[in-house]
């Protein structure tokens, strides 16, 4: 008896792999979040279709027990509608780790169309977010919208994740073409590269996010003199490190917001504290404060799955926090993933994000995968200043790539 085409494993197969391709495409038009949604749910249908539910991956079970450790939080919680809202929202952490590690392993070539899919979705996107600020300028003199969150506000997205799907976009077109600049191919190939990673190093100093930019030029000259020793060409990793570096300070003191906000960050001639000026650095030290409070009350078992906000914006008023408390409709989380996993669930939770996060680098290292090693730095870095598992545009971000490169990593020379 013959299997319906539909239902065949390759057809099955095409369909995973063209799924993941338009779901990362729609990464980062979140405007449209229901269409990344709805193309979420169809890869889950079509796996269930092929019937591999129980993963034989030891690695898929710590995933699956971070999330299962949000569904215990649950019992401790309070609010139990918050509670059932973040386990819908988080369910990506559980999902993708699970379908991953069951569908056949994507070829370097697919994985390759997929990494570049992402690339010129994004790349799309900043095009569009260009064009609006533009637009803006010429039509009402208005020059705030090319940088920082109205830069990107017309595609829906925050600059802070903007920037980090950025970088990871530069680390993909050096990972994948890096080799060009030292191989004897054209001078065509060679600016078009060199015009990509100015064009996304350009427009992530746009979007001003600090930390992210700090967390490449960290990975950035990491990876200049890995290189270097590797290829005995030291005296050039300087000269390349000290070029990267003087672009940076241009980046910077050029652009009037970046400035500001460097500035602010080191609290430049003491002018930046919160009794002076509200800003990012300032509002982040009184978050941490109650953070801190929160863990060191709830260490074991944290607040519950739902209960933090509540929890944090309590101890905002009890401390008269009112940098904190002067929006009414805003609410501020603890702009620290590693504070606010341990705020929900606890100590246990932690250790567990971060043996999530050890696994992604140890598998990165192991068969020398560096943009998965890239990626995985990249996040954890940004955790320290950002909630980044509190968002959607964080966590599928974060579970998509997690588990791909967990699962399905190749060595570098293939």
């Amino acid at each position: 008896m013959n299997v319906p085409t539909f239902f065949s494993r390759s057809s099955s197969e095409k369909r995973n792999y063209f799924l993941l391709l338009l779901i990362v495409v729609t990464f980062p038009y979140t405007f449209k979040a229901q269409i990344n949604s709805i193309l979420i749910i169809l890869l889950i249908a079509n796996w269930l279709l092929q019937g591999n539910f129980i993963s034989k991956n030891k690695f898929t079970y710590v995933f699956i027990f971070f999330y299962i450790l949000h569904i215990v939080g649950l019992f401790f919680s309070d609010n139990r509608n918050e509670g059932l809202f973040e386990l819908e929202k988080k369910l990506s952490l559980f999902i993708f780790p699970l379908i991953f590690s069951n569908i056949p392993v994507l070829s370097p070539k697919q994985i390759k169309n997929i990494f570049l899919g992402f690339v010129i979705s994004c790349f799309t996107a900043s095009v569009i977010c260009l064009c609006y600020a533009l637009f803006q300028y010429v039509a009402y003199n208005d020059n705030q919208y090319f940088s920082y969150h109205p830069l990107v506000q017309i595609i829906g997205m925050h600059a802070i994740y903007m920037a980090m799907y950025i970088c990871l976009c530069i680390f993909i077109i050096v990972y994948y073409y890096g080799n060009i600049v030292f191989e004897e191919t054209g001078l065509l190939k060679k600016l078009i590269f060199f015009f990509s990673i100015i064009y996304f190093v350009v427009f992530l100093f746009l979007l001003s996010a600090r930390a992210e930019i700090v967390a490449f030029f960290i990975i950035a000259f990491a990876g200049i003199f890995i290189y270097a020793f590797k290829r005995r060409k030291v005296i050039q990793a300087f000269g390349l490190a000290g070029i990267l570096l003087l672009f940076f300070a241009i980046l910077i003191y050029f652009n009037p917001q970046n400035k500001e906000r460097f500035k602010e960050a080191i609290n430049y001639k003491s002018q930046y504290s919160i009794d002076k000026q509200w800003g990012g650095r300032a509002e982040r030290l009184l978050m941490w404060d109650c953070s801190m409070d929160l863990v060191k009350d709830n260490l074991l078992t944290g607040v519950g799955t739902g209960d933090a906000q509540g929890e944090l914006n309590t101890c905002y008023k009890t401390k008269n926090y009112g940098a904190l408390l002067y929006y009414p409709d805003t609410q501020y989380n603890s702009h620290n993933q590693y504070l606010q996993t341990t705020i929900d669930i606890g100590i246990l939770g932690l250790a567990v994000l971060l043996i999530c996060f050890f696994m992604v680098a140890k598998g990165a290292i192991d068969v020398k995968n560096y943009l998965g090693l890239s990626f995985i730095i990249l996040f954890a870095i940004c955790s320290f200043t950002e909630s980044m598992l509190e968002s959607n545009k964080g966590i599928v971000f974060y579970s998509f790539f997690s588990s791909l490169f967990l699962f399905h990593q190749y060595k570098e020379s293939q």
